[in-house]
């Protein structure tokens, strides 16, 4: 423990010590400090059952603001039928596939991955999944959040180009690989039988090379997630 108490006396060493660090170093030393403050919670993860948290707050917290990002994701679909000049058939299509997406994300963490499940923390090992479980909420939300704008954007915006599908579809894969780190903590799986959703996630993820209006976009992310969430159920069905 008292190697801890020195990675965290370098953490507060390099935040303190930007202060005075030149632009460019001082980017440097917030990227260490902040990878340091990333993985040290992972290094006091076996000392967790010690003193547990409470096994229902944390998930409700965290399943509470879940819903939140999700209900963004349906109050975009709707928004995004009067956010440009006109109506069409592929504004339509985009804002219901958009919260299509949402919905399978929600059956996804809710149902499949248990993600607002109890989490009781009584040895080393469950120590360590529950950090997987908070740390995998960190490109769950990140995807989440980007895609309801992205659904604004896209559903006036249907011909492909610049940097906009691509912030979609990795966002629809970031949330694929929250929801998979999620379920792994959940079930106390390791991350290497993960592979099979991960991969679908690396797929979606090149989607705007293999299609050219936002529509085919987000039908085939629609149909990731979904075999995602079938996948799901045939693997773990006993």
């Amino acid at each position: 423990m008292h190697d801890l108490w020195a990675v965290y006396a370098v953490q507060a060493a390099l935040w303190a010590g930007s202060i005075w660090a030149e632009p460019s170093l001082r980017l440097a030393l917030w990227a260490l400090a902040l990878t340091l403050d990333i993985v040290t919670p992972f290094l006091v993860a076996r000392e967790t059952h010690r003193a547990p948290p409470h096994p229902e707050h944390l998930p409700e917290r965290f399943g509470l603001f879940t819903i939140i990002l999700l209900g963004e994701t349906a109050a975009a679909a709707v928004h995004a039928l009067d956010h440009g000049s006109e109506l069409h058939g592929d504004t339509l299509a985009v804002s219901i596939l958009g919260a299509c997406l949402g919905f399978l994300y929600w059956v996804g963490y809710f149902r499949r991955a248990r993600g607002n499940a109890e989490r009781h923390v009584s040895d080393a090992a469950a120590g360590r999944n529950l950090r997987l479980w908070a740390y995998g909420h960190i490109p769950l939300y990140l995807g989440i959040a980007s895609l309801g704008a992205g659904t604004v954007y896209l559903a006036h915006h249907t011909a492909l180009s610049g940097s906009a599908p691509w912030l979609f579809s990795i966002s629809a894969a970031l949330s694929m690989i929250g929801v998979t780190l999620v379920s792994l903590s959940t079930f106390r799986r390791h991350l290497a039988s993960g592979w099979p959703y991960f991969l679908i996630a690396s797929v979606a993820a090149v989607m705007p090379v293999m299609v050219s209006s936002a529509p085919w976009l987000l039908g085939a992310l629609v149909t990731f997630a979904a075999f995602q969430i079938g996948l799901s159920w045939y693997l773990n069905r006993s």
